[in-house]
Protein backbone atom coordinates (compact mmCIF):
# COMPACT_ATOMS: atom_id res chain seq x y z
CA UNK A 1 0.00 0.00 0.00
CA UNK A 2 1.49 3.46 -0.93
CA UNK A 3 0.72 6.33 1.69
CA UNK A 4 -0.50 9.54 0.87
CA UNK A 5 -2.07 12.90 2.43
CA UNK A 6 -5.05 13.21 3.79
CA UNK A 7 -5.70 16.94 4.39
CA UNK A 8 -8.56 19.42 4.81
CA UNK A 9 -8.39 22.26 2.70
CA UNK A 10 -11.18 25.45 2.78
CA UNK A 11 -12.25 27.87 1.53
CA UNK A 12 -11.00 31.36 2.58
CA UNK A 13 -13.89 33.41 3.99
CA UNK A 14 -16.13 30.29 4.48
CA UNK A 15 -16.67 27.49 6.77
CA UNK A 16 -16.75 24.52 4.14
CA UNK A 17 -13.89 22.34 4.25
CA UNK A 18 -13.08 19.52 1.95
CA UNK A 19 -11.26 16.49 3.73
CA UNK A 20 -9.81 14.39 0.98
CA UNK A 21 -6.77 12.48 -0.10
CA UNK A 22 -4.26 13.05 -2.64
CA UNK A 23 -0.45 12.11 -2.94
CA UNK A 24 0.74 16.28 -3.45
CA UNK A 25 -2.11 18.40 -1.40
CA UNK A 26 -0.89 21.32 -2.43
CA UNK A 27 -0.94 20.37 -6.10
CA UNK A 28 -4.56 19.29 -5.28
CA UNK A 29 -5.49 22.55 -4.38
CA UNK A 30 -4.02 24.38 -7.10
CA UNK A 31 -6.70 21.95 -9.29
CA UNK A 32 -9.40 22.86 -7.26
CA UNK A 33 -8.92 26.92 -7.82
CA UNK A 34 -9.28 26.68 -11.39
CA UNK A 35 -12.22 25.04 -11.30
CA UNK A 36 -13.64 27.66 -8.34
CA UNK A 37 -13.96 31.18 -7.86
CA UNK A 38 -12.89 31.19 -4.23
CA UNK A 39 -9.53 31.20 -2.83
CA UNK A 40 -9.08 28.26 -1.29
CA UNK A 41 -6.44 27.39 1.89
CA UNK A 42 -4.42 23.90 2.92
CA UNK A 43 -5.80 23.61 6.71
CA UNK A 44 -4.17 21.03 7.60
CA UNK A 45 -2.76 17.77 6.01
CA UNK A 46 -0.95 14.35 7.43
CA UNK A 47 1.05 11.87 5.49
CA UNK A 48 0.00 8.01 6.08
CA UNK A 49 0.39 4.85 4.63
CA UNK A 50 -3.90 4.12 5.65
CA UNK A 51 -4.98 6.98 4.30
CA UNK A 52 -7.84 6.02 2.55
CA UNK A 53 -9.01 4.55 6.10
CA UNK A 54 -8.63 7.90 7.79
CA UNK A 55 -10.19 10.17 4.91
CA UNK A 56 -13.57 7.65 5.24
CA UNK A 57 -13.26 7.70 9.12
CA UNK A 58 -13.37 11.35 8.68
CA UNK A 59 -15.92 11.36 6.23
CA UNK A 60 -18.58 8.78 9.04
CA UNK A 61 -17.15 11.22 12.13
CA UNK A 62 -18.61 14.04 10.10
CA UNK A 63 -21.38 12.89 7.66
CA UNK A 64 -23.78 15.12 9.47
CA UNK A 65 -22.26 18.38 8.34
CA UNK A 66 -21.92 16.98 4.88
CA UNK A 67 -22.75 19.43 2.33
CA UNK A 68 -21.89 17.45 -1.11
CA UNK A 69 -19.52 15.13 -1.97
CA UNK A 70 -15.89 15.81 0.38
CA UNK A 71 -17.11 19.40 1.36
CA UNK A 72 -18.58 19.62 4.88
CA UNK A 73 -19.76 22.83 6.81
CA UNK A 74 -17.18 23.10 9.69
CA UNK A 75 -18.03 26.28 10.90
CA UNK A 76 -15.18 26.06 14.44
CA UNK A 77 -13.21 23.47 12.69
CA UNK A 78 -10.59 22.01 15.64
CA UNK A 79 -8.73 19.62 12.43
CA UNK A 80 -6.34 18.33 14.86
CA UNK A 81 -8.48 16.87 17.02
CA UNK A 82 -10.73 15.50 14.16
CA UNK A 83 -7.83 13.97 12.81
CA UNK A 84 -6.71 12.45 15.95
CA UNK A 85 -9.83 11.05 16.47
CA UNK A 86 -9.91 9.39 12.91
CA UNK A 87 -6.51 8.43 13.25
CA UNK A 88 -7.35 6.71 17.36
CA UNK A 89 -10.10 4.70 15.35
CA UNK A 90 -8.42 3.73 12.27
CA UNK A 91 -5.38 2.27 14.95
CA UNK A 92 -7.38 0.46 17.03
CA UNK A 93 -9.32 -1.79 14.58
CA UNK A 94 -7.19 -3.95 12.61
CA UNK A 95 -7.21 -3.70 8.81
CA UNK A 96 -9.84 -5.73 7.30
CA UNK A 97 -8.75 -9.16 6.01
CA UNK A 98 -9.04 -9.61 1.99
CA UNK A 99 -10.94 -12.85 0.66
CA UNK A 100 -8.61 -15.66 0.18
CA UNK A 101 -7.33 -16.26 -3.36
CA UNK A 102 -6.58 -19.34 -5.09
CA UNK A 103 -2.91 -20.16 -6.55
CA UNK A 104 -3.97 -20.72 -10.56
CA UNK A 105 -0.48 -21.53 -11.58
CA UNK A 106 -1.32 -25.50 -12.35
CA UNK A 107 -5.19 -25.00 -13.08
CA UNK A 108 -4.82 -22.05 -15.92
CA UNK A 109 -5.10 -24.72 -18.51
CA UNK A 110 -7.85 -26.67 -16.90
CA UNK A 111 -10.46 -23.34 -17.72
CA UNK A 112 -9.73 -23.53 -21.39
CA UNK A 113 -10.47 -27.33 -21.38
CA UNK A 114 -13.68 -27.38 -19.84
CA UNK A 115 -14.73 -23.77 -21.70
CA UNK A 116 -14.22 -25.73 -24.90
CA UNK A 117 -15.82 -28.78 -23.94
CA UNK A 118 -18.70 -26.64 -23.46
CA UNK A 119 -18.81 -25.24 -26.45
CA UNK A 120 -17.93 -21.65 -25.72
CA UNK A 121 -16.16 -18.98 -26.88
CA UNK A 122 -14.66 -16.28 -23.88
CA UNK A 123 -16.89 -13.95 -24.35
CA UNK A 124 -19.70 -16.31 -24.30
CA UNK A 125 -18.11 -17.62 -20.56
CA UNK A 126 -18.51 -13.35 -19.84
CA UNK A 127 -21.94 -13.19 -20.21
CA UNK A 128 -23.20 -16.04 -18.41
CA UNK A 129 -20.63 -15.97 -15.55
CA UNK A 130 -20.09 -12.37 -15.29
CA UNK A 131 -16.16 -12.55 -15.09
CA UNK A 132 -14.43 -10.02 -17.82
CA UNK A 133 -13.41 -12.08 -20.79
CA UNK A 134 -9.89 -10.23 -20.64
CA UNK A 135 -9.76 -11.79 -16.92
CA UNK A 136 -10.87 -15.66 -18.40
CA UNK A 137 -8.28 -15.06 -21.16
CA UNK A 138 -5.63 -14.32 -18.80
CA UNK A 139 -6.41 -17.00 -16.29
CA UNK A 140 -6.26 -19.81 -19.47
CA UNK A 141 -2.84 -18.31 -20.46
CA UNK A 142 -1.64 -18.66 -17.00
CA UNK A 143 -0.43 -15.07 -16.44
CA UNK A 144 -2.97 -14.29 -13.87
CA UNK A 145 -1.21 -16.38 -10.20
CA UNK A 146 -4.13 -16.17 -8.30
CA UNK A 147 -7.58 -16.09 -8.60
CA UNK A 148 -10.80 -15.12 -5.88
CA UNK A 149 -12.91 -17.82 -4.90
CA UNK A 150 -16.07 -15.58 -6.46
CA UNK A 151 -14.71 -15.56 -9.73
CA UNK A 152 -13.71 -19.77 -9.66
CA UNK A 153 -17.48 -19.89 -8.36
CA UNK A 154 -18.81 -17.81 -11.26
CA UNK A 155 -16.65 -19.87 -13.53
CA UNK A 156 -17.82 -23.07 -12.00
CA UNK A 157 -21.27 -22.28 -12.17
CA UNK A 158 -21.52 -20.98 -15.88
CA UNK A 159 -19.57 -24.11 -17.00
CA UNK A 160 -21.76 -26.11 -15.06
CA UNK A 161 -19.06 -28.37 -13.16
CA UNK A 162 -18.46 -28.97 -9.68
CA UNK A 163 -15.87 -26.28 -7.44
CA UNK A 164 -14.03 -30.17 -7.45
CA UNK A 165 -13.81 -30.71 -11.14
CA UNK A 166 -12.56 -26.86 -11.96
CA UNK A 167 -9.91 -26.27 -9.95
CA UNK A 168 -8.64 -30.21 -10.44
CA UNK A 169 -9.57 -32.19 -7.36
CA UNK A 170 -12.14 -34.44 -9.16
CA UNK A 171 -11.56 -35.37 -12.66
CA UNK A 172 -15.37 -35.80 -13.72
CA UNK A 173 -18.15 -33.42 -13.54
CA UNK A 174 -21.09 -32.69 -11.10
CA UNK A 175 -23.38 -34.38 -12.86
CA UNK A 176 -26.18 -31.74 -13.47
CA UNK A 177 -29.93 -32.45 -12.49
CA UNK A 178 -32.52 -31.18 -14.57
CA UNK A 179 -35.24 -29.87 -12.73
CA UNK A 180 -38.74 -30.63 -14.13
CA UNK A 181 -40.45 -27.14 -14.93
CA UNK A 182 -43.50 -26.14 -13.10
CA UNK A 183 -45.31 -27.14 -16.11
CA UNK A 184 -43.78 -30.87 -16.44
CA UNK A 185 -44.46 -30.77 -12.63
CA UNK A 186 -48.34 -30.12 -13.20
CA UNK A 187 -48.95 -32.51 -16.34
CA UNK A 188 -47.11 -35.24 -13.85
CA UNK A 189 -49.29 -34.74 -10.99
CA UNK A 190 -52.51 -34.53 -12.88
CA UNK A 191 -51.58 -38.03 -14.92
CA UNK A 192 -51.26 -39.34 -11.47
CA UNK A 193 -54.16 -38.41 -10.05
CA UNK A 194 -56.29 -39.46 -12.99
CA UNK A 195 -54.75 -42.91 -13.04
Amino acid sequence: MSGRYVYAIGIEGSTLVKIGMSRNPVSRLKTLEQSMPYTLVLLHQIWREDARRIERNLHRILQERQQRGEWFDLPEPDLEELFAEALTYVEQRPMPSKPPLLDMHPLSGRLRQIRKQAGLTQRQLEEQSGVPQNTISRIEIGSVQDVSAKTLANLARALKVSMDHRIGLDSEPEPQVKRKSSKTRARTSAKAAKG
